[in-house]
């Protein structure tokens, strides 16, 4: 067989095989194509399934609204009073539907400490003469005048009653015991030194309850 004679040879078997192929890629897309339809056809009849489904909730929901409507009456809550509609329209007594308190339920757990404020906020005065309370335990009284100034100390002061004065002002300050009650100091001095002078008053003592004993500290002079 001559050279030419095998290459047509060849070829039609070249194109044998491309035909055949091609017969079964287009076979392959048929069977595709049928596969889809069918899929599509399935997902379009549960569409179908699903809004006859959600025609007939929708249905019962309207009977169900309509039933309820037809068998409860009229009514009105306030909080947790309810009253109802009589058959002439007028509404009737409230009726608390509140149940009795439960039990107390377990405590909480222990919440964060607060700031604890111990800041003094001082007394400042202005006058020449000043007694002290009980209700300066433990503050700071400063007296800001312009000429000599006294404070009384009482004889009622409970024991470990304390107080810090200021002399704010030019004139000086001198701690008077009050009759019946005794103020000492390691120099007999009760009066502040000058300007800014600090004194610590503290009651040590008082056995009758009305005979303070004070011990008086800090930047004095006699």
């Amino acid at each position: 067989m001559s050279t030419a004679a095998l290459r047509d040879l060849a070829a039609v078997r070249v194109g044998t095989d491309l035909l055949t192929s091609a017969a079964d890629l287009l076979a392959r897309i048929g069977t595709v194509r049928g596969e889809i339809a069918a899929a599509q056809a399935a997902a379009a009849a549960q569409v179908l399934a699903a809004q006859q489904v959600l025609a007939q909730v929708g249905l019962r929901k309207t009977e169900i609204e309509a039933l309820i409507a037809a068998n409860i009456p009229g009514h009105e809550w306030t909080g947790t009073s309810l009253r109802l509609r009589n058959p002439d329209g007028q509404l009737g007594t409230p009726v608390d539907l509140r149940g009795p308190a439960g039990p107390q339920g377990a405590p909480g757990p222990q919440g964060v400490p607060g700031i604890v404020d111990y800041s003094i906020r001082p007394k400042i005065l202005s006058g020449a003469q000043y007694t002290l309370s009980v209700a300066d335990n433990g503050q700071t009284v400063i007296l800001s005048h312009t000429a000599a100034a006294s404070i009384t100390l009482p004889t009622n002061m409970p024991t470990g009653f304390n107080v810090i004065v200021v002399q704010g002002g030019l004139g000086q300050v001198l701690l008077t015991p009050a009759v019946g009650a005794t103020a000492f100091n390691v120099d007999n001095m009760l009066r502040t030194r000058a300007r800014w002078a600090s004194v610590a008053a503290f009651v040590y003592e008082n056995p009758t309850g009305q005979a303070a004993r004070w011990l008086v500290s800090g930047d004095v002079v006699s």
